[in-house]
């Protein structure tokens, strides 16, 4: 069994303190193969987060 995972970084800004993370994450697999039907299907998400406003830099 395999399948095709992309990472896609969605935040417009850099990595500044307070600023907003954001990535979408698609997994394509293939649900059947084991049964012989090639049947695909992907799967995907997406999570934002702010960057802490305290953390150390450099």
């Amino acid at each position: 069994m395999g399948g095709t995972v992309r990472v896609e970084v969605t935040s417009g800004g850099g990595h500044e303190p307070g600023s907003l993370f954001s990535v979408r994450v698609s997994c394509r697999v293939r649900a059947l193969d084991m049964l012989g039907v090639p049947v695909t299907s992907t799967l995907s998400g997406a999570s934002s987060s702010p960057i802490d406003p305290y953390r150390r830099s450099g």
